[in-house]
């Protein structure tokens, strides 16, 4: 798969095979990655003590706490993330799909950091287009 993800498919109780179900599974580097990429995206829209909290998350492996406080900032802020950074937090979400705030995170990453993304992409080409 590449990019930070290994594939992993689940077997059943008895160890047979499970029809293919790849899922993509963040590796805990493109994790750590992640979380420190939102957290220099978002660092503007942060007070000393929110960006202490996310550092200190990150520091001690509560990526996810990071993560989940940075992505409900940024769309709280309206702050358009670069298009690559939002794909990469949708991989996140797939990886974390039992967790009980995935859903809720899922829509802020699809119904408000999407298209701020894209908007804010469509607006830096018309920026760079000739004229």
């Amino acid at each position: 798969m590449g990019d930070g993800v290994i594939d992993v498919t689940f077997c059943s109780a008895d160890h047979r095979r499970v029809a293919p179900v790849p899922r993509a599974w963040p590796t805990h580097e493109f994790v750590a990655d992640l979380a420190w990429s939102l957290a220099e995206a978002v660092k503007p829209h942060l007070s000393i003590v929110e960006r202490n909290h996310v550092y200190v998350a990150i520091g001690i492996d509560e990526t996810f706490t990071a993560i989940h406080r940075l992505i409900t900032s940024a769309a709280t802020n309206q702050i358009a993330l670069p298009g690559e950074l939002v794909q990469r937090c949708g991989t996140w979400l797939d990886a974390v799909a039992d967790h009980s705030q995935q859903q809720h995170l899922r829509r802020l990453v699809e119904d408000v950091l999407a298209p701020l993304s894209a908007r804010d992409s469509f607006a830096s080409y018309g920026d760079s287009a000739p004229k």
